[in-house]
Order: C-alpha cells, then structure tokens, then sequence
C-alpha cells in the first residue's frame, strides 16, 4: 500500500504535535522504561517517532522504521545520519511486511488510519514484539480534533459541519473496513481483541496556541506548521468538490453544505491566519498494551 506523503509536510506538521515532558513523563513514569530498548517504528516516515523517543529512553535502545516510501526513508536516514543512536531502516509495504525479528516496543503515528482493517497491522505489530513487550499507538479521531479547535474571528458551525462528516465516517467502516475517523478512540478495543494485556488509553497533552501578539519566532513557526496540513490547502473548483461529496454518498444538500463549509474555511484561514487568535488541540489518542 503506497501513501504518496510530502516530506516537507511530514516534518512541518508533525513539529507540532508532542510536549516533550510529556513523552517524558509518559516514558519514565506511565511505562517505566528504564532499561535500553529495541523499538520497530510502523509506517515510520521520515523517523519522526524516533526523533521524539530515543532522547528520552536509556542509552543504548535503538529505533528501527519501516516505510514504504523510499524517499522519506531516505530523508529519516539523513536525519539521523549523524546522531549518537543506532537506527535502522527498512522499505517495505506494512500489508506485505511479515515480522522476522522480535523488538521490545512496536510503535506506530497517524498510520493506522489510512490503513484498511487496520487491526491486520496491529496483529502484525504484536508479533513483531517479544513476550511481555508493549504495543504503543498515536491516532487523531478526526472528528474530536475537528471540533476542538478555536479561531477568533469566524462561528465554527459557518466551517465546520460535523454531522455531515461524521455520516460518511460511520458509512466508510461499515462499507469499507476504514476507521480513520474514528480510529483513536478504537485501538483500545482492536487490542482488547487481539488478546493484549493491561491496555490503557491518554490524550497527548500538546495544544497548538496561534499568538500574533507573542513571540514572533514562535508564531512563524506555528503558522508554518498549521498551515502545512490538508485542510488547508486550497479546495478545487466547486462542480469537481460537489462531485468528489456526492461520490462519497453526500446528498445534494450535504454536498452543497460541505462545499460552502471548506470554500469559506479556506478563504478565512488565508486571510486571518497571520493576525488571528487560533487555538488547535491536536487530540492524539495514544493506546497501549502488552504482549
């Protein structure tokens, strides 16, 4: 399964995702990990994953990513081409890929929700991991993120239509086996089934505070990075996005609704985005348990 992911996207929009002392806190005190460990990076990117854990862990662990696409792959190996940790990569498509090696931890970010019947990744995740390892999955439920976001000078209900969404998210998993907008709040219950063991279940704490009145450093960097996700970028012409919703079973009134909700939130977010108040809770669920 082939996801063709920008990597100027891939590192812009995940640079606002994770608190450090969070993951540190998460590392130390929920998961106590404090021996080295082997950890495999599902879908891993760019390696950002392992950006974020391997400072934080005992010396001596090592991230192992696997990826499909070459390209990120070898921007991951240039990220960590000079760094003090041992990395390895792996090319090879999540769906085809059978786990020959057993590693201490399975990770996987915002990877299973593109992923038809995911929890075929998931099984693959737990034997990938030795008797006793930890699972650990990072997933955004769509529409809890789409509703928890602020912006200063327009009414959410004129940009956002959650109702019409979420319709279309219930029809994908039903019809399709595809969870993405539901997928982190469901990962508890795909490992419930596979037979993992003291499964748990946090929000990460990261929210993302748009201040044109702050440090400018900062807000350049926060705009850069909000602005890098796909909903922002610009709709195509209205026949073929009335076209696209009526496709994934809108009616005609729901598509129109959809239409006039993204064509007005793209022309705020251009014109505002510099000089408003914007606040964005990332919502990212992050299940875990042990094999």
């Amino acid at each position: 399964m082939s996801l063709n992911w920008d990597v100027k996207y891939l590192k812009e929009s995940r640079a606002a995702m994770w608190n450090d002392d969070y993951m540190e806190f998460l590392i130390e005190k929920v998961w106590k990990i404090n021996t080295p460990v082997n950890i495999v990076d599902f879908g891993c990117g760019v390696g950002f994953m392992g950006l974020v854990f391997l400072p934080l862990l005992p010396k001596g662990s090592t991230y192992t990513g696997i990826d499909i696409n070459k390209i990120l792959l070898s921007e991951a190996k240039d990220i960590f081409k000079h760094s003090p940790y041992k990395t390895n990569f792996i090319e090879k498509d999540l769906l085809e890929y059978i786990p020959e090696k057993k590693y201490d931890i399975a990770i996987c970010q915002t990877v299973l929700q593109h992923i038809p019947n995911p929890k075929r990744i998931l099984e693959k995740m737990k034997n990938s991991v030795i008797e006793g390892g930890r699972i650990i999955c990072v997933e955004i439920d769509t529409i809890t993120a789409i509703a928890t976001q602020y912006f200063q000078s327009i009414k959410q209900s004129e940009i956002l239509n959650l109702s019409n969404y979420q319709k279309i998210v219930e029809k994908d998993e039903i019809e399709k086996d595809v969870h993405g907008g539901h997928i982190g709040m469901k990962i508890p219950v795909f490992m419930q089934e596979l037979g993992l063991k003291d499964i748990d279940i946090r929000v990460n704490d990261y929210v993302q505070f748009i201040n044109p009145m702050g440090d400018k450093e900062k807000h350049k960097k926060d705009v850069k990075s909000y602005m890098a996700n796909p909903q922002t970028k610009k709709p195509g012409n209205r026949e073929e996005t009335l076209a696209w919703y009526l496709n994934r079973g809108y009616t005609e009134k729901e598509a129109e609704e959809q239409c006039d909700c993204q064509f007005m939130f793209y022309e705020y977010i251009t014109q505002n985005i510099n000089h408003d108040y914007v606040v964005n809770a990332r919502c990212l669920f992050i299940s875990y348990g042990i094999v």
